[in-house]
C-alpha cells in the first residue's frame, strides 16, 4: 500500500502542476480523480495499516498522502472552473 500511495501522490502533483500551464487544463480531468484516489488512499492507511503492536506506521506518507490529494482537488477544481471546463 506504500508503493501505490507513493506513486498517487507522485501522479496527482504531475498531473496538477502540469494542468496550469494553458491549454493543458484537461489534464486536471485526470488530475482531480487520482487525488481522490490519493487521498482516500492515505486515509484508509490511517486505519489499516498498523504493526503487530498496533502502533500506526508510515503516518507521515499517509498524511502526505491526505494533504496532497485535498489541495490537487482543489488546485484542480478552481482551474477547471477558470477554464470552463474546457480549456
Amino acid at each position: 500500500m506504500r508503493e501505490v500511495t507513493t506513486l498517487l501522490i507522485v501522479l496527482a502533483g504531475a498531473f496538477t502542476a502540469a494542468g496550469l500551464i494553458p491549454c493543458l487544463g484537461w489534464l486536471n480531468w485526470f488530475g482531480i480523480p487520482c487525488s481522490v484516489v490519493c487521498a482516500s488512499l492515505g486515509i484508509a492507511g490511517m486505519v489499516s495499516d498498523k504493526d503487530a503492536g498496533g502502533a500506526n506506521q508510515n503516518t507521515g506518507l499517509y498524511t502526505a498522502a491526505i494533504v496532497v490529494g485535498v489541495l490537487c482537488v482543489g488546485i484542480g477544481a478552481v482551474r477547471c472552473l477558470l477554464g470552463g471546463g474546457v480549456v
